[in-house]
């Protein structure tokens, strides 16, 4: 496992180049290029809102970015110095944003500050990894957590899997101003139908994982 760390002010110009060098790590680490324009979007809503909240809050302490490989997901940790109850001047839209976009998406206290924490698979093998598929923009889910294991679904291999946010989705994050934030998974399985997979109920898990025929 190796971490690097970028340390930026709280500057909107310094934005970009955390963007170019997150993205550039996840090159150097074999994320898959489908997924080069999720981080790079991801990553810079999160590192402009976390410099907007500190500059808002008149705090000049550094944003530190920490990018983590550890072989099965491409981790980027945002540390920033205001605390996660410090209001959203766009209502919670970046931080719904990163979450819709990444694989992986949560808000923890840290210290005194924060922490936004989004990850996403090396590779494109994902058999015999688990995720989880609910999210809860600012905590742990306030409903349940539910996780796919793409290899008990798809025993021949799977062929392509989608993380998305559904326009039903997004009307639930919007009534909830950003506390529940459900995302839609899915699954394309090689050489036939998704097996061993049956999508929980609603209340429990809002996520389905379904599969077809590529």
């Amino acid at each position: 496992m190796a971490t690097a760390t970028l340390t930026i002010p709280p500057q909107a110009e310094q934005v970009r180049t955390a963007r170019l060098v997150t993205t550039a790590a996840a090159r150097r680490c074999g994320v898959s290029e489908d997924r080069i324009d999720e981080i790079r979007l991801a990553v810079g809503e999160v590192i402009a809102r976390s410099v907007l909240r500190q500059q808002r809050a008149g705090l000049p302490d550094p944003v530190v970015v920490d990018i983590t490989d550890d072989d099965e997901l491409f981790t980027v940790r945002v540390h920033e110095a205001t605390t996660p109850d410090f209001g959203d001047e766009d209502g919670g839209l970046a931080l719904s944003v990163a979450s819709a976009l990444s694989f992986e998406c949560d808000v923890r206290a840290a210290g005194s500050g924060c922490e936004i924490r989004m990850a996403w698979p090396v590779a494109d093998d994902l058999l015999g990894i688990e995720y989880p598929i609910i999210s809860a923009g600012m905590g742990p889910s306030l409903i349940g957590e539910k996780t796919v294991n793409l290899k008990q679904a798809c025993p021949n291999g799977a062929a392509k899997w989608m993380n998305q946010q559904s326009f039903v989705d997004g009307l639930l994050g919007a009534i909830t101003i950003g506390i529940y934030i459900p995302r839609t998974i899915e699954i394309e399985c090689a050489g036939g139908k998704a097996e061993g997979w049956e999508p929980a109920p609603l209340a429990a898990a809002p996520l389905a994982a379904e599969g077809s025929a590529p």
